[in-house]
């Protein structure tokens, strides 16, 4: 158990697959494990749900195909069930687990992902990525703008093939980016959802569908250009979110130095430059710098763009 504690110290996720009980009377429950590490993700997996009458039954791939109904479509029209030729119940759980894995690794968003950052590393450490990511938009104007307008292609997968000219590149591309894109539609919807659930009280499976086809309906009308105004919307939302709250806490607390010199005080890593060596600082920065020139949906707003000029404006308004 010690050496279970320790390797869930230094680990993100922790995946299990047994009935309910187990972890239980283990005293591994997540409130055990997420005093080792206290940002973990647990994902747990029983075949047949965390409670109801049928909870603490085990079960396999072949069980599940069974009582999923699969079996029963399987095999010749009017014929008797049939086991599937492959146990996909076993594969497909690995594969979704894997996928709402990515989803609450990526749903961090941008206020709630930078309130964690600055929890964890401090400020000053959260400053160094702002810096790099608000120099990344100029410089993707300046060194990316002008030669992938030039090109005169309008997607990613036309600029690779006319740079790598190959059928295989024309058929990986769009399927890397559609396997990727999913991983990342999937943490939006799922942020919408709650989101939805939360503040209008709408369910959240009618929420996430309803997010899901406005999403798709704005989108396949307004192109690029409706996502942009998207983006302008979403950051005008921020704004007026950040501002104001920071206008309340003023209201109610004083000046803004005497606001940072309470939260240090109860919480003094928020304020310290942390154990990470200068490099680190250092390196954040470039990352974020030399990444938002290569980050697909910032080069799609380049192929989008009517012309060199365009695309510059795009993304230093962006």
């Amino acid at each position: 158990r010690a050496l279970f504690l320790d390797l869930v110290s230094v680990s993100d996720v922790v995946i299990e697959n047994f009935s309910p009980r187990v972890m239980s009377n283990f005293g591994l429950t997540y409130d055990a494990l997420s005093r080792e590490r206290p940002d973990l993700i647990m994902v747990s997996m029983p075949a047949l749900g965390g409670d109801g009458p049928w909870s603490s039954y085990i079960s396999f791939g072949p069980g599940t195909d069974a009582l999923g109904g699969l079996s029963d479509v399987t095999g010749y029209e009017n014929g008797p069930p049939h086991k599937p030729g492959n146990y996909y119940a076993d594969h497909n759980s690995a594969f979704h687990v894997s996928t709402a894995i990515m989803a609450a690794l990526a749903s961090g968003g941008s206020i709630i992902g930078v309130m964690g950052l600055a929890y964890g590393r401090g400020i000053p450490y959260t400053l160094s990525l702002f810096a790099g990511a608000v120099i990344g938009f100029p410089l993707a104007s300046i060194l990316v703008a002008k030669p992938l307008r030039n090109f005169g292609k309008f997607t990613i997968t036309d600029f690779l093939a006319f740079r790598y000219p190959h059928p295989v590149v024309r058929i990986l591309v769009p399927l890397l980016i559609v396997v990727s894109f999913t991983v990342y539609i999937v943490a939006q919807m799922k942020a919408a959802g709650i989101t939805a659930e939360t503040l209008l009280g709408i369910p959240y499976q009618q929420a996430v569908t309803l997010s899901a086809a406005v999403f798709v309906l704005y989108v396949s009308i307004g192109g690029m250009l409706a996502i942009t105004w998207t983006d302008v919307i979403q950051g005008t939302l921020m704004l007026v979110v950040i501002l104001g709250t920071a206008l309340a806490m003023m209201a109610q607390n004083g000046a803004p130095t005497t606001i940072i010199a309470e939260a240090t005080a109860k919480a003094p890593e928020l304020g310290q430059v942390g154990n990470e060596p200068l490099g680190s600082y250092l390196g954040l920065f470039v990352i974020w710098a030399a990444a938002i020139p290569v980050i697909p949906h910032i080069v799609m707003r380049v192929f989008t763009a009517k012309d060199p000029q365009g695309a510059r404006l795009s993304l230093n308004i962006a």
